[in-house]
């Protein structure tokens, strides 16, 4: 499963990425061929690949945080941090979820549509965040388990830069 997530957020990425490209190349050089509703196709593309990638980043920890002061705490203070983390962030995916599902099926009912000649629907764009949520809270939900009942301060404790070799 994480193969096919990296896969989805390099494939949107990119998509994105050729969108803009062909966006700004044909405005100043082919003028004839530019279509002007591409930049907004890429932002809803980055929107979808952002919303994905952090729950993968939850599973590789890879989130960025301020840790200078975490880093120098002890390991228990450390795994008290790191819980109280995981649950807000159990509870930030859920609310994602329930929020985001009732703001896509509203859009899908009131046939929210773009205000540009794309009239792209809106609901599309809105679901990043139910599925966001939806893959964000189980990724929480199992680092919250790890920290409470498989604990190893040893392999879990956040290191200071100066003591990794």
């Amino acid at each position: 499963m994480s193969k096919f997530i990296r896969g989805l957020i390099g494939a949107i990425g990119l998509f994105a990425l050729l969108t803009y490209f062909y966006q700004i190349v044909s405005t100043w050089l082919f003028h004839d061929y530019a279509v002007i509703w591409f930049s907004e196709v890429a932002v809803y593309g980055l929107m979808w690949a952002m919303l994905v990638a952090a729950s993968e980043l939850v599973r590789v920890d890879g989130h960025i945080r301020a840790d200078f002061l975490v880093s120098r705490l002890s390991a228990a203070a450390q795994r008290r941090l790191e819980i109280f983390n995981c649950s807000v962030g159990v509870v930030f995916g859920l609310l994602m979820l329930w929020h985001g599902t009732f703001l896509t099926l509203d859009a899908w009912e009131l046939n929210e549509r773009s205000p540009t000649t794309l009239a792209f629907p809106l609901w599309v764009y809105y679901s990043a965040i139910p599925v966001s949520g939806a893959l964000l809270a189980p990724r929480f939900a199992i680092r919250l388990w790890r920290w409470s009942f498989r604990y190893d301060p040893g392999a879990m404790r956040l290191s200071h830069p100066a003591e990794v070799s």
